[in-house]
């Protein structure tokens, strides 16, 4: 029986990284379907060698390519909720040997690597179910590596083989029960530690105290310091936000439940303004930098600037425009997930 009801699932985009076998695609069509009764989607991605080099593996010759900037083109290729890629070429992550896979817990993408794969077709077809089922697990936001589960670690291929082939007991639990169960827009596990870890949560290298200094009380108020009233005006402006937030909320559950095709196009369009948005925010950012320069030459040195000089300040300003609106973006991603109490499409990267 699938995770998802049928009134309620994320759309899936397979984003395939260069020349991916049709075995790899059809196997993993069929396990989001069987496993989470979703249908998901094919889009082509660029091949990895066109995203970044590949650098050798710190234990053998073979080249492989590092898993963030794959992921990172996985998303900007998928127009779905989650997206997980599907790639024959060897990946690795922060320099390490090759990987399986890898996915954000708790993120909107992942990567399945099928580079070796190849032995007999059972077996492949077997490894890349594991793989996908796994990948997705984290998508959702299901962090643990115990055994008996498909989240199992399996550092080697004959440890992947060994593994459990579905998730365990507990983690379809959590996956299913109507309390934790992944719902829009986060799509993620509501016991996830993605969505608990913050200031004052008790996880793994929290020391009790909230943001900026400040300390929980007994009675639950909060004990303000010098170096938590500065926050004040801006727990204001949360407030004045959270409506918005709840808007956007029951947006996203609305447009979940419209048919898929409705979806990608409203993504599509969604992905148009936003690229749009910022290639004109690029071109304002260079054209006021390149401005500044000239006022400051003129100011400094009281003559107009020579030929080489203004070409000079032209690259320097489309430099300045583009990490510029990178700035921003990040700016208004954090402030859209802050509002919604919880991250968008990062999280922490398992294998």
């Amino acid at each position: 029986m699938p995770i998802f009801p049928p009134e309620r699932r994320p759309t899936v985009d397979l984003v395939t990284l260069g020349d991916v076998s049709g075995t790899t695609i059809s196997t993993a069509r069929q396990t989001l379907e069987t496993t989470f009764g979703i249908v998901a989607r094919r889009r082509r991605g660029p091949d990895p060698d066109r995203v970044c080099d590949p650098e050798p593996s710190p234990y053998t010759d073979e080249e492989l390519f590092e898993s963030a900037p794959l992921l990172d083109a996985i998303a900007d290729a998928s127009e779905a909720d989650l997206a997980i890629g599907l790639t024959a070429a060897g990946i690795r992550h922060d320099g390490q040997d090759r990987l399986f896979g890898l996915g954000e817990v708790g993120g909107t993408s992942a990567v399945v690597s099928t580079d070796c794969f190849e032995e007999s077709e059972r077996e492949f077809v077997e490894r890349v179910e594991k793989q996908v089922r796994k990948q997705m697990g984290r998508l959702l936001g299901l962090e643990t590596t115990h055994g008996d589960c498909v989240l199992e670690r399996a550092p080697f291929l004959r440890a992947l083989d060994e593994t459990e082939s579905t998730f365990c007991v507990e983690c379809r639990g959590r996956l299913t029960d109507p309390e934790t169960a992944p719902a829009p827009p986060l799509w993620v596990v509501g016991d996830s530690p993605v969505l608990e870890e913050g200031p004052g949560s008790d996880v793994e290298g929290s020391n009790g105290t909230g943001a900026a200094g400040s300390h929980a009380t007994d009675d639950g108020s909060l004990e303000l310091s010098l170096r938590t009233l500065p926050l004040v005006p801006i727990g204001f402006v949360a407030m004045a936000l959270s409506p918005f937030a709840r808007g956007i909320s029951r947006l996203a559950a609305w447009e979940s439940t419209l048919p898929p095709e409705t979806r990608r196009i409203l993504h599509g369009g969604y992905r148009i303004v936003r690229f749009w948005t910022f290639a004109v925010l690029f071109v304002v950012l260079a054209f006021l930098a390149l401005y500044a320069e000239l006022a400051l030459y003129d100011r400094v040195l009281g003559t107009s600037p020579g030929a080489a000089v203004v070409w000079g300040m032209i690259i320097v300003a489309i430099g300045l425009g583009y990490y510029g609106q990178l700035l921003v973006r990040a700016m208004v991603g954090g402030v859209y997930e802050g509002v919604l109490g919880g991250p968008q499409s990062s999280g922490t990267r398992r294998p």
